[in-house]
């Protein structure tokens, strides 16, 4: 018969340790072990020992050694479980808790916010880059902007003059054929386009209704200077909003062209047709 199992000692790493609140710091290769006995047990020769060490062993392991030894355990809380045996019965069991303490960049805090920190850094780079991505379109689409305006200026600089020499050579024929009221009708219209030139000329956007009421007074001036040969009209969407605002002065550079390259050398009937 016995008495009692007992816990003889406690190695930590080579050092010996009291087995009362161990607390055991972390370290690499670590090394732990303990040593069992027995008081009053009738038969020392043949005793066997068996431990579970929870959370890691599920089942109990048998040994013939008294020294029990573990080694690389993590930073957690461990219970140890031992139990001897005279191949008749098991004794009561001895249960030894202790605690491998995690190092101060392996506890739970630490990883939080390790982890704050990194989703925090993540953010302000996805948004840095972001930033820098907006303004590299931000100033391409202002630069495209600029080179459209620049062609758009650059167009009508070319349309204009053409236009107005070839008005002021209808007027001349007007009134070398003795056409008085035809040439101050064509005077009337055209300083009315001229004017509609200034004023739209000067912003960067008008509306369609604008646009097309200077598309039309130029149509009416050219169909005066080709007679009636020349002919144009509109097709306009009935659901097209008229107050949608477009480049200044866009669609008349482009029918004039139209009609100084289109119409001016035809031998029959000229017509324009406008389809918006």
């Amino acid at each position: 018969m016995w008495s009692a199992i007992f816990n003889k000692g406690i190695v930590v790493n080579g050092k010996a340790t009291k087995s009362s609140g161990l607390s055991i710091p972390y370290a690499s290769n670590n090394y732990v072990s303990f040593s069992a006995g027995v008081i009053d047990f009738s038969d020392q020769i043949n005793l066997k020992y068996a431990y579970k060490l929870n959370p890691i062993n599920e089942e109990w392991i048998s040994t013939n050694f008294q020294e029990i030894y573990f080694t690389n355990l993590k930073p957690q809380k461990y219970i140890l479980e031992l139990k001897v045996t005279n191949h008749q019965h098991f004794s009561v069991c001895k249960t030894i808790n202790f605690e491998i303490t995690p190092l101060w960049y392996q506890t739970f805090w630490f990883k939080i916010v390790v982890f704050v920190c990194s989703v925090l850094f993540l953010y302000g780079s996805f948004k840095v880059s972001k930033t820098r991505i907006q303004k590299k379109i931000i100033t391409h689409e202002k630069a495209k902007q600029k080179a459209i305006s620049h062609e758009l200026h650059a167009l009508r600089s070319q349309m204009n003059p053409h236009f107005v020499f070839n008005s002021l050579n209808a007027v001349q024929y007007y009134m070398n054929t003795n056409e008085i009221g035809l040439s101050e009708k064509y005077l009337v219209k055209f300083s009315r386009l001229i004017r509609m030139f200034f004023d739209f000329s000067r912003e960067q956007f008008i509306s369609i209704d604008k646009e097309l009421k200077l598309l039309k007074a130029y149509l009416e001036i050219e169909k005066m200077r080709f007679g009636a040969d020349f002919k144009f009209h509109f097709n306009i969407d009935p659901q097209l909003n008229k107050d949608i605002k477009i480049p200044s002065m866009l669609l008349q550079p482009i029918v004039e062209n139209a009609v100084n390259h289109g119409l001016f050398r035809l031998e029959i009937n000229g017509e324009v047709e406008n389809s918006i």
